[in-house]
């Protein structure tokens, strides 16, 4: 039986992306041999001819959807613009993806890493199902690092209110109008307002995350607090632009701002944020949050 080393997984994927071959893995060394040729009767008749299995099956379905999902995480506008012009391109939509890619060097490496990291799972359960077949233990599935790869792409800053506060400001008018979309227009215009009033203050710092290209796509506040002799850290801001949600930023925000408040050992942490979309809820209660009080509003 083959070992799945790195070149061994390199092949297999060159395999699976040919569409226009058929290719077949022997056993015994994992090197490619085109169908064909190992269907072929050949001219030693004496010699038993190696034990050979498909490729997996990769389709072209399938290798859209991890370059979309690539796409998606990608921060820098222009960057991410010409790879979603590339996926609307109908024909030819591969070609025209890895030639967005070229101007890039980083986001094209890092989309190959990304490729390895997604069809190498692949590769890895097909396999297991081959060591399986022959009486071998199963390897398992590696862990995957996508999180890794979506924060390889990512630049965090950090900074007081002195060097933050333009930024944030930015961002909540930049996502102010898409953050509290269940709530009265005159609930949010308000919470949006005292929002800008704590960030317009001192004594706070924050936490974002630039496009590469003067913007920023998501960022987090917060302050120290004490009381009754408790060191209490408090997140009282937190926006994300709506493109770059679902992808872990809201979360990586919040811990790496609460690294910053943490200060004394024992700590606590308070996240106070009206203005936020639902979904994030669900996140913070996976962190070890636990939710207190209540928030609502009615018409009398």
């Amino acid at each position: 039986m083959f070992e799945l080393t790195r070149d061994v997984v390199d092949d297999i994927i060159f395999a699976m992306e040919d569409q226009d071959g058929a290719w077949m893995v022997e056993v015994e060394t994992g090197h490619l041999i085109a169908r064909e040729e190992a269907c072929e009767d050949g001219d030693q008749v004496d010699l038993p001819k190696p034990e050979t299995v498909p490729v997996p099956d990769w389709s072209p379905r399938e290798g859209f959807k991890l370059m979309e999902g690539f796409a998606g995480r990608v921060r820098q506008p222009t960057a991410r613009r010409a790879l979603h012009e590339a996926l609307a391109h109908g024909r030819g939509v591969f070609k025209a993806f890895k030639a967005a890619l070229v101007p890039y060097p980083d986001i094209e490496r890092s989309f190959r890493e990304n490729k390895v990291s997604v069809m190498g799972q692949a590769i890895r359960g097909w396999y297991d199902d081959l060591r399986e077949a022959k009486g071998l233990e199963r390897l398992g599935a590696e862990p995957e690092d996508s999180t890794d790869l979506i924060s390889s792409d990512l630049g965090y800053s950090t900074g007081l209110a002195t060097v933050a506060r333009d930024v944030m400001l930015r961002l909540l008018e930049q996502v102010g109008s898409d953050i509290a979309p269940d709530a009265p227009a005159a609930i949010a215009s308000r919470e949006i307002r005292l929002a800008r009033a704590e960030i317009e203050g001192d004594d706070w710092v924050g936490v974002w995350v630039e496009d590469g290209e003067g913007g920023c796509i998501a960022g987090a506040a917060g302050k120290r607090e004490f009381e009754a002799g408790q060191s209490i850290g408090r997140i009282f801001f937190l926006g994300v632009d709506s493109e770059f949600r679902n992808i872990g930023l809201a979360r990586s925000l919040i811990e790496k701002l609460s690294k910053e408040l943490g200060g004394d050992e024992g700590c606590l942490l308070i996240v106070d944020l009206p203005l936020v979309y639902g979904p994030f809820e669900k996140s913070l209660f996976s962190s070890g949050f636990v939710s207190y009080g209540a928030r609502a509003w009615r018409r009398t």
